[in-house]
């Protein structure tokens, strides 16, 4: 298709031609989807509140770190993942078993569109735009906010 792998970021690929330059950003989730499992709608489920006292520590922590560590990169080409994969990597020093079943929440989220990424495209922009998204006192260990926001330079995504 004409696209380029870069040298310092191998999941950034460039097309130029004459008229135009294409930057791809891809993140590659088959190596971290489910197999066997059901696709989920949602990358969270809304009714599910984690906290830091609810369930047994799980046996492997790096196995949960190395996870989410994965989905926080993937946040960069998929941003709808953001709120959740902000949840989950609060509990990253003490990791409990319902804190990976919201991981696989994600992860079967993640099934439903494993090819998807962004396409920017080079051209003069010229307008700022913030879009977020809050969860008002939702945190049930401390009572704070959770919230995420998403800044557009143009049509552009700001990472």
């Amino acid at each position: 298709m004409g696209f380029v792998q870069c040298h310092s970021d191998h999941t950034c690929f460039i097309h130029h031609n004459s008229t135009s330059q294409y930057i791809v950003l891809l993140v590659y989730v088959d190596d971290i989807i489910l197999t066997g499992c059901k696709p989920t709608s949602t990358p969270i489920d809304p009714n599910v509140k984690l906290t830091s006292k609810s369930s047994e520590f799980l046996e492997d922590p790096d196995m949960y770190q190395h996870l989410v560590g994965r989905l926080i990169y993937l946040t960069n080409t998929r941003p709808v993942l953001t709120f959740a994969v902000n949840v989950v990597s609060q509990f990253m020093h003490a990791p409990r078993i319902e804190h990976l079943d919201a991981v696989h929440h994600i992860l079967r989220y993640l099934k439903t569109s494993p090819g998807l990424g962004l396409f920017f495209t080079v051209a003069p922009q010229s307008r700022l735009s913030y879009f977020t998204n809050t969860d008002y006192t939702g945190c049930r260990i401390d009572q704070h906010s959770t919230y995420g926001f998403y800044p557009f330079y143009g049509d552009h995504l700001i990472l």
